[in-house]
């Protein structure tokens, strides 16, 4: 697990971050930051933890997940989070191919019915990836 963690600046860009209210920027803060996140943005879903670290009811830890997944920002699986641009985030300029292959490799094994958000974030990603390679 992860002592540290590396958040892209360029979060304070993105329109959809700048849209959340307090609460809500703190559990998505808190969904990229975590300790126990992996390198792919897997984590186990744990309200009550959620609640402890983030300082917020669990109620409302219900309902700003429930519009994280309704906005394809995380995906949830029995009692896993994928969340969706981890990668982006600790990964500004794209992770090195090998590394991106077995990031996908891993997220299509755990999620075979992964969605259309997912997908696109990977195929951002290796576009990215190939611009920075041609420079």
């Amino acid at each position: 697990m992860a002592e540290k963690r590396f958040v892209n600046t360029s979060i304070w860009r993105d329109e959809y971050v700048r849209g959340l209210n307090h609460e809500e920027f703190r559990l998505y803060i808190y969904l990229h930051t975590n300790e126990s996140i992996t390198y792919y943005g897997v984590l186990e879903l744990n309200p009550l933890k959620m609640t402890i670290e983030c300082n917020l009811d669990t109620e409302t830890v219900q309902e700003i997940l429930k519009k994280f997944e309704k906005d394809d920002r995380i995906f949830v699986k029995e009692l896993q989070v994928f969340v969706c641009d981890f990668i982006k985030t600790i990964w500004p300029n794209g992770p090195n191919p090998v590394t991106l292959e077995k990031l996908k490799s891993d997220a299509y094994r755990l999620y075979p019915e992964i969605h259309e958000a997912v997908l696109e974030e990977f195929a951002a990603i290796e576009k990215k990836t190939r611009k920075i390679k041609l420079k």
